[in-house]
């Protein structure tokens, strides 16, 4: 990361990485979610406390912070 942030001024090796694994990873699901994936989250965060590790493992495909941002989402909707 740190030889790609060489090519990209005013970023470091971190900024790139994150950026990688959390938008432009090719293995990264974009569909929106679907009814039964929102349910899924909102009963695997209650299920272990909103243990982001455990509850990002349940969704292959979705970054960490996409499994995050959404449940917040729904809760602010709730």
């Amino acid at each position: 990361w740190a030889e790609i942030s060489k090519h990209l001024p005013g970023r470091d090796a971190k900024q790139c990485r994150e950026r990688y694994i959390n938008h432009l990873d090719p293995s990264l699901r974009k569909a929106p979610w679907t009814p039964e994936e929102e349910a899924a989250l909102v009963a695997h965060c209650r299920e272990t406390n909103c243990h982001w590790a455990e509850v990002w493992r349940r969704f292959p495909g979705r970054s960490y912070n996409d499994v995050k941002n959404r449940y917040y989402l729904l809760e602010r909707r709730a």
